[in-house]
């Protein structure tokens, strides 16, 4: 007999295998369709607010202005909305959509796109 020990079992560690190809191109093509989504969804949320067409064939501009000390986004809608856009209330929902505003809190010195009926010349 032999004072040597043989171990002749296999280590308790397992063999880890390397990605093949298919998985590689699998993540690849994962990473490219969240990529997408991202891209479509971030072109979403910045586009330009669909215009808007008044029943007498007019169009909406939308206007850069600067917030006064006074100004609200009642008087806002009192002074462009002219009754064009379905009334004082949907102008202000309107209003905050275009704007990504919260609430109703605007600051004075602050910039606000405001859209502005025209009418169609006949």
């Amino acid at each position: 007999m032999s004072n040597t020990v043989r171990n002749n079992h296999t280590s308790s560690r397992s063999i880890q295998r390397k990605p093949t190809a298919h998985k590689n191109i699998g993540y690849c093509f994962l990473i490219i369709v969240i990529c997408l989504f991202i891209a479509i969804l971030t072109h979403k949320l910045m586009a330009q607010p669909e215009q808007a067409h008044a029943s007498d064939g007019g169009t909406t501009v939308y206007k850069s202005i600067v917030i006064k000390e006074q100004d609200s986004l009642w008087s806002l809608a009192k002074e462009y909305g002219r009754g064009n856009f379905g009334g004082t209330k949907h102008y202000i929902a309107m209003l905050r959509k275009v704007n990504h505003l919260e609430n109703n809190t605007i600051h004075a010195g602050e910039s606000i796109i405001v859209p502005i009926h025209i009418s169609s010349v006949h």
